[in-house]
């Protein structure tokens, strides 16, 4: 459980965070050298530059075969600050760039790229100002693009418009004392995506990127299945989907641009993208996060799934892909 180091992160969490996943110096399995390896995979050890160059062939490879970028196409990436989207940022940059390799060219992909960020208020678990401001100067320094965000105030809003829409008597119900705190999570989580989706067609893009990864997938699976939510899940996990006008209720230009939603990074578990962001050199911007001051179905399932997969790597994807061949 792992996100951006928050404004104000102390030194000795960042270097805690640091010694915590310290690499071993073994013999990796592709080239041979003796550096630190940076991931034990089921090929083998992998030094950190073998390990790197792996993650990005499998990227490639997933865009490549769901024709997910086309030449000169405006695409969005959602960015929330979590490890999955910053490393899904620094994948399309490099991409677009050319990937590095050992022969011949680096051939680049020429597509514009819009970064999107929803500010979720500080009260609701997000990093609120202080956190947008913070990716704001990183998506600026590193990478030269401008993070297109939508202020926190605007999520309140939204937020209090579905709790008003859920029940009559509004005066005396707002989104803070919603008495199920696992429904005033899939509010947020409601609320975000249509911000995010919005603000997609508003910036004229055909494409949405998220960073959902297998075990994002599966703490989604386990709590959506506990909820009796499952019909919900074709929306949150797919591969790869084009959005439907309904689901922009209110947006008067969602019939003509509905975004097509992509997740590339779906069979790449959050220990490995984390891996490789600090093979990026994002040592600093991976901490701890602190638990939630509330306990939620999907809080709950995510430490279930943080903890099998200490024991068994593969649990996440035996979490996903049993419940979709049980859908099926």
């Amino acid at each position: 459980m792992t996100s951006i180091g928050r404004p104000g992160a102390t030194e000795a969490t960042r270097m805690s965070a640091r010694s915590a996943c310290t690499p071993e110096r073994v013999q990796c399995g592709n080239c041979g050298t003796t550096e630190q390896v940076c991931i034990s995979s089921p090929c083998g050890p992998r030094c950190t530059l073998c390990f790197t160059e792996q993650v990005e062939r499998s990227f490639r490879y997933a865009v490549q075969r769901n024709v997910m970028l086309s030449h000169g196409e405006r695409v969005a990436v959602a960015l929330s600050g979590g490890p999955a989207s910053l490393a899904l940022l620094e994948l399309l940059v490099r991409l677009r760039r050319g990937f590095p390799v050992k022969r011949g060219k680096a051939r680049p992909k020429h597509f514009d790229l819009v970064v999107l960020h929803v500010s979720v208020p500080v009260e609701f678990g997000g990093h609120g100002a202080a956190g947008a401001a913070a990716l704001k100067a990183l998506v600026e320094k590193r990478y030269g693009l401008t993070l297109q965000t939508t202020d926190a105030s605007v999520v309140s809003a939204r937020l209090q418009d579905h709790v008003n829409r859920m029940y009559k008597d509004a005066s005396n119900e707002s989104v803070s004392n919603t008495r199920d705190s696992s429904q005033q999570s899939m509010l947020l989580a409601d609320t975000v995506k249509e911000l995010i989706l919005s603000s997609t067609i508003q910036h004229k893009c055909s494409k949405l990127f998220l960073g959902t990864t297998i075990t994002r997938a599966a703490t989604i699976t386990i709590a959506r299945v506990a909820a009796g939510s499952i019909h919900r899940l074709g929306g949150e996990i797919a591969v790869d989907r084009a959005v439907p006008p309904m689901a922009l209720a209110g947006e008067a230009s969602a019939p003509l641009l509905a975004p097509r939603v992509l997740r590339p990074l779906r069979e790449v578990s959050t220990r490995e993208v984390v891996r490789y962001l600090r093979c990026a050199g994002y040592t600093d911007w991976i901490t701890p996060t602190q638990p939630h001051f509330y306990e939620t179905l999907e809080s709950a399932a995510e430490r279930f799934i943080w903890r099998a997969s200490e024991t068994r790597p593969a649990t996440s994807f035996s979490v996903v892909h049993s419940i979709e061949r049980a859908m099926k």
